[in-house]
């Protein structure tokens, strides 16, 4: 049994996070006529509107993996918990969304994205209290599905629009495996099993603010 096996996945991976995205927001074709750059950044009234949207993600809270105490090959082995920053390059996530006004500062949304962080050669403990131990995982790549509601507001005199949202989701994520290795002492486990890909639950509140550059396209925080 390898020391990750006995390391429990504590906290559902970046379990508090925020997101700079820049999104671009298109009218359907049944409300084609031109927006400003103000229309932009509120809904409108009993519309349709769909937006495609980037950005990283930043994780500020939540470990990747717990610290543990076990063996590999045959030598005591320590690990340290681990953050998700301190395995993963920050997330690239894109995606779409399609949303309802039922008000000049109030809309229902739906969205679909997709994220993916590029692995690194993490730092995760050391065998027989000397030799570093090193984990390289799988890349991580999410789906998720939500929807809910944002409630807008106005700013005299600013062109920056603030908002707060709520909403409730589904997220999968697949499969991680990883290599483990304790290069000093000639030991590799390749092809560990970590996480089982899974479907989980998600429920968020999202405080952001919207800066409209122009009719079709804004950049934001969240």
């Amino acid at each position: 049994r390898h020391i990750l096996a006995t390391s429990a996945w504590r906290t559902i991976v970046r379990s508090s996070f925020m997101t700079a995205a820049f999104s671009i927001l298109a009218a359907t074709a049944a409300h084609a006529q031109d927006y400003s750059a103000q229309q932009y950044s509120t809904p409108s009234r009993s519309q349709f509107k769909g937006a495609l949207f980037f950005g990283y993600d930043a994780t500020i809270a939540g470990d990747f993996h717990g610290a543990a105490n076990g063996d590999f090959a045959g030598l005591p082995v320590t690990v340290s918990k681990g953050s998700f920053s301190d395995v993963y390059d920050a997330p690239l996530r894109y995606g779409a969304e399609i949303s309802y006004g039922t008000s000049s500062l109030s809309e229902f949304f739906g969205k679909l994205s997709y994220a993916r962080a590029s692995a690194k050669t993490a730092n995760i403990g050391t065998a027989a209290g000397v030799f570093p131990v090193t984990a390289n995982f799988d890349d991580y790549k999410e789906y998720e599905i939500s929807a809910g509601y944002r409630q807008y507001f106005r700013m005299n005199g600013s062109s920056l629009t603030p908002y707060l949202a709520g909403s409730l989701g589904l997220k999968h994520v697949d499969e991680i495996r990883a290599q483990i290795s304790a290069p000093s002492a000639g030991i590799t486990l390749n092809d560990a099993k970590f996480y089982d890909s899974s479907w989980v639950s998600t429920m968020g509140v999202d405080v952001g603010v919207l800066y409209p550059v122009s009719g079709n396209f804004a950049v934001g925080l969240e």
